[in-house]
C-alpha cells in the first residue's frame, strides 16, 4: 500500500502555482484543465485564476496525485530537452508514435489521471520501472 503524502498549506500552494503554470502551456481550455486536475464537476472554470494566484488546490489525494504527475512530466521534459525550453511545450502537443499518433495532451484528455501516468511513464524510465513492479537488487 502506498502512503499518501501530506502537504502543508504552503507546499500545496507552491505545487498549485507550479502545476497551473505548466498546464497553462499545454493549450487546454478551462473545462479541459478542470478535467485533467480532477476537480469536482460543479467547479467553475472562472475560479481557475485563483489557483494561479493565492489559492491552493483542495486537499484531495486524487487532485494532488494529478498535480504531482504534472510536475514530474515537466521535470522529465526538462531532462529530455535541457537546452530547448520551447520543445518541452511542443512535445505535449505533437503526435507521438508511442501513443498511436495521439498527442500526450490528447491522451491525458481521454484518460485523465491514467493518461497523466502514461505520459509520465513514457518520459520517466524510473517511474515506469517502479510502476512495473520490478525489484531492485
Amino acid at each position: 500500500m502506498k502512503v499518501v503524502e501530506q502537504f502543508t498549506d504552503e507546499e500545496r500552494l507552491q505545487i498549485t502555482r507550479m502545476a497551473m503554470s505548466i498546464i497553462d502551456g499545454w493549450n487546454l481550455t478551462g473545462e479541459q484543465i478542470v478535467f485533467v486536475l480532477g476537480l469536482p464537476e460543479n467547479f467553475r472554470v472562472r475560479h481557475l485564476s485563483k489557483f494561479r494566484d493565492d489559492t491552493a488546490f483542495p486537499d484531495d489525494p486524487d487532485i494532488m496525485a494529478r498535480a504531482s504527475h504534472i510536475l514530474h512530466i515537466a521535470e522529465a521534459l526538462v531532462t529530455a530537452y535541457p537546452r530547448n525550453p520551447p520543445m518541452r511545450k511542443i512535445w505535449m502537443t505533437r503526435p507521438q508514435r508511442r501513443f498511436r499518433g495521439r498527442t500526450p495532451a490528447q491522451l491525458v484528455l481521454e484518460k485523465g489521471r491514467e493518461g497523466l501516468s502514461m505520459v509520465r511513464a513514457e518520459l520517466d524510465c524510473t517511474y515506469m520501472w517502479d510502476q512495473s513492479g520490478s525489484v531492485r537488487t
